[in-house]
C-alpha cells in the first residue's frame, strides 16, 4: 500500500507538472532553441576560424543533431560542408567525399561542398569524377551570381545591397577556387595521356 501511495503521488505530481509546463512547440521553446543554434553556429565560425580541426567537427556534428531542422536544408548542408573542411585539413580524404555526400544530398546547391569534394577527388587521383564535381560546381556559382545580380537590381535599402554584395563577393572567390582546381585537373589529366 504505502509502495502504491507513493507511485500515485509521483504519477501525480508528473500530471501536474506535465499540465504547466511549457508545450515543447511553444514560440519561446522554439525560440529558446534557434537561438542556441544561431549560438551553436556562430562557435563554430570561430572554431573555423581558428582551424581548430578537430573542435569544429565535434560543433558540426552537435548542431547537425540538435539543429538540424531549425533553419533549413542549406544552414544544415554549412555544418556537413565545416566538416569537408576539417577533414580536408586533416588529410582524411574519405571523410571528406562522406561529409560532401551528406552535405549534397541535404542541399545539392552548396557549392562549397562541389568544390570540397573535387579537391579530395582530385588529391585521390579521380579525375574525371573531380572534374565532374566542380563543373557543377561552376555552374551553380554562374547560376547563383546572376541570381544575385538580379536581386541587386530590386533592393531598397543598403543594408540589402550590401549582403548580396557580400554573398557576390564569395561566389567571386569560390569561382577562383574552380578555375584553380580546373587547372590542376587539366595538368594532371594532360599528364596521364602522355
Amino acid at each position: 500500500m504505502k509502495n502504491l501511495f507513493r507511485w500515485l503521488l509521483l504519477l501525480g505530481v508528473t500530471f501536474f507538472s506535465l499540465a504547466y509546463a511549457q508545450k515543447p512547440g511553444s514560440p519561446k521553446d522554439i525560440e529558446r532553441i534557434q537561438k542556441q543554434c544561431i549560438e551553436q553556429f556562430n562557435r563554430g565560425t570561430q572554431v573555423l576560424v581558428a582551424r581548430d580541426w578537430k573542435q569544429l567537427v565535434v560543433d558540426a556534428d552537435r548542431y547537425i543533431k540538435i539543429c538540424g531542422s531549425v533553419w533549413g536544408d542549406e544552414w544544415l548542408s554549412i555544418a556537413h560542408e565545416r566538416k569537408a573542411t576539417a577533414y580536408l585539413w586533416e588529410d582524411d580524404l574519405k571523410r571528406v567525399i562522406e561529409a560532401t555526400d551528406a552535405c549534397l544530398s541535404v542541399h545539392y546547391g552548396n557549392t562549397g561542398c562541389h568544390l570540397y569534394r573535387g579537391q579530395a577527388l582530385i588529391a585521390l587521383a579521380r579525375y574525371q569524377e573531380a572534374k565532374t564535381a566542380v563543373d557543377r560546381a561552376d555552374r551553380l556559382i554562374r547560376s547563383k551570381i546572376e541570381n544575385v545580380d538580379r536581386e541587386m537590381q530590386r533592393h531598397q535599402t543598403s543594408l540589402e545591397r550590401e549582403a548580396s554584395q557580400s554573398d557576390r563577393t564569395n561566389l567571386i572567390s569560390q569561382q577562383g577556387w574552380a578555375e584553380s582546381l580546373r587547372k590542376n585537373i587539366d595538368l594532371r589529366l594532360g599528364a596521364s595521356d602522355r
